[in-house]
């Protein structure tokens, strides 16, 4: 499919390093363990890492958790990880220990390029010039938010979205800078939730490296009582 390559995992950093605009995807078996996961990210990292500080995250279906979309059966909205922070991850790992039985939470992907060929010249006016408030936390705790554009240029020019908006929350814009930027907003939202996204599903053993900003990333709905489990990594 256009824009994912399967590749030998032996090759995921050499490709990382070629092709910054592709999700790659390889597979293991068996699936890989948590310190699989977190030296693969070490060795990936353009900075010194050492693989225990790597932070993974277990996104599993959490009955108990009530207040994330991500631990729940239900779908989860294409975005781009880490949009509350300054410098988000320039890609990230999911690697699932197992797939969703009932044939739910398929990940879906967009690509921004194709977002940016969508949108009408007002509507890339608002979101590379305004600033809007991307939060960490829905409780009102504004600490750890950014406030910046949605649409910003990689060094080579390619353009990177920062993006997070579900029924929970939409980002608003704290300076408009002369722009139609709640309604540039609107539009996004909007074509982002009508436009048909590339989706792949994620077997045991599947790993994704995403190229974070290049893409809109989200899933599908869970199946009843879902047990998929995937490991997330930041990649820096």
């Amino acid at each position: 499919m256009d824009h994912l390559r399967l590749v030998d995992p032996a090759k995921i950093g050499v490709l990382a390093r070629e092709d910054q605009d592709s999700v790659i995807l390889a597979e293991f078996d068996p699936p890989l363990e948590a310190d699989g996961v977190q030296d693969l990210v070490a060795d990936l990292s353009t900075r010194p890492t050492s693989p225990k500080s790597v932070q993974l995250r277990a996104i599993e279906y959490t009955p108990e958790v009530r207040d994330s979309t991500a631990l729940s059966l239900d779908r989860l909205a294409p975005h781009t990880d880490g949009s509350f922070l300054a410098q988000p991850p320039p890609w990230f790992v999911l690697s699932c220990r197992r797939a969703d039985t009932g044939g739910g939470g398929e990940s879906t992907f967009i690509l921004v390029d194709r977002v940016v060929a969508a949108a009408p010249p007002w509507v890339i006016d608002g979101l590379t010039s305004a600033e809007y408030r991307f939060l960490k936390t829905y409780d009102g705790d504004l600490t750890g938010s950014f406030v910046g554009p949605v649409l910003t240029r990689r060094h080579d020019g390619a353009w990177l979205m920062r993006w997070r908006a579900d029924h929970i929350y939409r980002p608003e814009p704290v300076h408009d800078n002369g722009t139609r930027a709640t309604d540039a907003a609107k539009w996004l939202h909007e074509y982002v939730e009508a436009v048909e996204p590339v989706v792949h599903m994620l077997g045991d053993g599947h790993l994704a490296l995403i190229p974070n900003g290049r893409f809109l990333h989200g899933r599908t709905a869970l199946s009843p009582g879902s047990r998929r489990c995937v490991l997330r990594a930041w990649v820096f």
